[in-house]
């Protein structure tokens, strides 16, 4: 399984990779990389896409939780993507959480330009979104929760867990959205995406972590683009 996964993210970013090089090689050759001549270029640009598309297209099997350790294993008990990260803190316990729920863009290092990048603009949209997060310092989660994700528990001072639709529409709840509803959620064409925030002041660390889950086979995907998100944890050290 989690070579399956390796495999087809090597080929989604080895043929973004090689239509960049033969991109840029149409203009000048890449010599110092092998790429001598302009047909080669071409050559990469036809490689590249159908590396991707090949990566795209592979199976994307779902895990599952062996057992129920937080709020998250809850709200998502199968997944198909995930990202895992762990960090001590020397800090409380209390502390650590309080900074989860305070943090805002402009006390996460570069988060302005990385979010820029991800979704260019001109203007600062009304109120702002996670990917542009307002000039006043407005803690992250709550830009979040204003903008399409919605809190699915809190266990004040141990975890919070929010989640999003990430494709499909969001009229597939069929009522009112609660975290009810969003865990119940199965509908064709409909992938999910949860987050956590796990603070475990009797571990060295804590994994923090992303999982990806399509609710149907057809609406899959690779890296970030792709239909589930999971579980960030951060440990506090006593």
């Amino acid at each position: 399984m989690v070579v399956l996964h390796f495999v087809a993210v090597l080929l989604v970013d080895s043929g973004l990779a090689a239509m960049a090089l033969g991109l840029a090689s149409l203009v000048k050759p890449l010599r110092l990389l092998g790429i001598r001549s302009r047909r080669q270029g071409l050559a990469l640009i036809g490689i590249g896409p159908a590396a991707a598309i090949a990566g795209m297209l592979l199976p994307a099997p779902i895990e599952r939780a062996a057992d129920v350790r937080s709020d998250l294993d809850r709200a998502m008990p199968a997944w198909q993507f995930r990202e895992r990260h762990h960090l001590r803190m020397n800090a409380s316990p209390e502390a650590v959480y309080r900074a989860i729920k305070e943090v805002t863009a402009d006390d996460i290092l570069l988060f302005r330009t990385l979010t820029w990048i991800r979704s260019p603009h001109l203007t600062q949209t009304d109120g702002g979104s996670i990917l542009q997060p307002p000039a006043e310092p407005i803690p992250i989660l709550d830009v979040a929760l204003r903008s399409g994700f919605l809190q699915l528990s809190e266990w004040p001072g141990r975890e919070v867990v929010v989640g999003a639709i990430v494709a499909g529409r969001t009229s597939s709840f069929g009522g009112a959205h609660t975290s009810e509803s969003f865990i119940r959620l199965d509908a064709p064409g409909v992938a999910k995406a949860t987050m956590n925030f796990l603070v475990e002041p009797t571990r060295p660390a804590a994994p923090s972590s992303r999982r990806k889950h399509a609710c149907t086979g057809r609406t899959r995907g690779r890296g970030g683009a792709s239909p589930r998100t999971g579980v960030s944890s951060i440990p506090a050290a006593r």
